[in-house]
């Protein structure tokens, strides 16, 4: 598929450049610049991080202030070309210590924080004008419904190209190399088509294809394929807005040798849906939010060589676990993306349960603007666990089960209120608040018996909460 790909994009550019004339590039170029910088604070107790019964931090208040800033630096060439280049600096803590990466909080500051995010050419393909077709090769954003799904930046080739009122992408993605001699590397093949013009709601198909000849790239010689295919949809229906997804994932992980209990081959399918429509009733704006995500059986995955992941999974690097911002206590909030419990869905290397695995959720949400200058929004939710013979996030023990978890369906009711004051056109300030009712779903094993072998001494976190801010400035 690799060499059909790029003998494809070949043949495009050969195509283009026997029919361009260069003269309509000009040589006098455009500079621009964008970007913010943040200051955000958090104050909470059990609301970052899984809480665990044998944690230091179990029930215990915390907080912290962080920074961040983005700048991406744009030169263009008459829109027919341009050069990207984009940087970020972090953060993780003020009064941090010292340790190079992320650590701009430490004090007298100059450390090696800043990192670089994408680096890109983006131009149009010459001798293109029937169909426009755009090509941007480079370090960049792979996003494929981000909120639910993916994004992640990385090296790859992007074509963007559209027929009518139909937008239809192509990509290939580098994740991994591994030695340039050998088939030990990993490609991401994507596709989408959208119906962007004509229609009131803009539907939509992809199709996500990972081959990884090192499943958990560089660590060894299984190999794993996954597939993702979905169907989207954003727009207004009258005064409805709305966005959906529906999406399946297929895939296996073969191991290298011959597979044991303790090393099994892993065969995934799954689910997932997401619904959020919204609409203006008089001076306030009302919605709801539901999401269903298939979660593993427990008791299918602790008995075979050969196993069954029914969950729903992402890829390896997704960051929407960050970007499902609907809640501010067990999924993080668009005022601080970093505090949330449900921290179980990342892997940087292998696929992961995502921000909604193993989850589903009910929520109601209302906004109203009274003042031109603030906007006040207030949530509820109900949160349930769709892992069979087990808990997507609880650890309880119960020997009594064949799986030796305790396995329940209640994670929690959450509610919060978001404020966010326009201080200036460029500066604003935002602050939230959430409040989780535990449920047993949550429930903590404490790492000791009541009864060793027979009475896990399981516990309940106190009642999660935080309270979380955010000053940032935009240009």
């Amino acid at each position: 598929m690799k060499k059909i790909l790029t003998l494809t994009i070949a043949a495009l550019l050969v195509f283009g450049l026997a029919a361009a004339t260069y003269a309509e590039v000009a040589s006098k170029l455009e500079f621009g610049a964008s970007g913010f910088v943040r200051v955000r604070s958090a104050w909470y107790v059990n609301a970052v991080g899984t809480p665990r019964a044998d944690a230091d931090n179990w029930d215990d208040t915390s907080a912290w202030m962080d920074t961040r800033f983005r700048l991406k630096f744009t030169a263009k060439a008459n829109d027919l070309a341009s050069g990207v280049i984009y940087l970020e600096g972090d953060s993780s803590r003020w009064g941090e210590a010292p340790d190079g990466r992320n650590t701009m909080g430490a004090w007298n500051a100059d450390r090696n924080a800043v990192e670089i995010k994408q680096v890109y050419i983006d131009f149009k393909i010459p001798g293109t004008d029937a169909v426009p077709t755009k090509l941007r090769a480079g370090i960049q954003g792979l996003s494929y419904r981000a909120h639910i799904l993916h994004f992640s930046d990385g090296a790859g080739v992007r074509v963007d190209s559209k027929i009518g009122p139909v937008k239809i992408e192509l990509d290939w993605f580098k994740p991994d190399e591994g030695a340039d001699h050998m088939s030990d590397d990993t490609d991401v093949y994507a596709a989408r088509v959208v119906f962007a013009e004509g229609l009131p709601v803009r539907p939509g198909i992809y199709l996500m294809y990972w081959n990884m000849n090192q499943y958990g790239m560089r660590s060894g010689s299984d190999e794993g394929d996954f597939w993702w295919a979905g169907f989207q949809l954003d727009g207004k229906a009258g005064p409805v807005a709305l966005k959906a997804d529906f999406i399946y994932v297929d895939g296996d992980v073969d191991r290298s040798g011959i597979a044991t209990f303790a090393n099994p081959d892993l065969d995934y399918s799954g689910w997932c849906f997401y619904a959020n429509a919204s609409a203006p009733i008089g001076p306030v704006t009302v919605g709801g939010v539901f999401t269903y995500s298939t979660g593993n059986d427990v008791g299918d995955t602790v008995a075979s060589a050969d196993q069954d992941r029914d969950g729903f999974v992402v890829p390896p690097g997704s960051e929407a676990r960050w970007i499902y911002t609907e809640g501010v206590v067990f999924w993080p909030s668009r005022v601080n993306d970093g505090v949330h419990i449900n921290t179980t869905g990342f892997s940087g290397t292998q696929v992961s349960s995502g921000p909604t695995g193993g989850t589903w959720m009910a929520k109601l949400y209302a906004s109203i603007k009274p003042l031109d200058w603030l906007k006040v929004t207030g949530y509820g939710m109900y949160i349930g666990d769709t892992v069979d013979d087990g808990n997507q996030v609880g650890n309880a023990v119960d020997y009594a089960e064949v799986t030796g978890l305790e396995d329940e369906s209640d994670i929690g009711i959450e509610f919060g209120l978001i404020t966010d004051i326009q201080i200036y056109k460029n500066l604003k300030y935002s602050i939230a608040g959430g409040y989780l009712i535990a449920g047993d779903a949550l429930d903590s094993y404490t790492g000791v018996d009541v009864v060793p072998g027979f009475i896990a001494d399981n516990d309940s976190p106190d009642n999660p909460w935080a309270i979380v801010s955010q000053l940032i400035f935009t240009f």
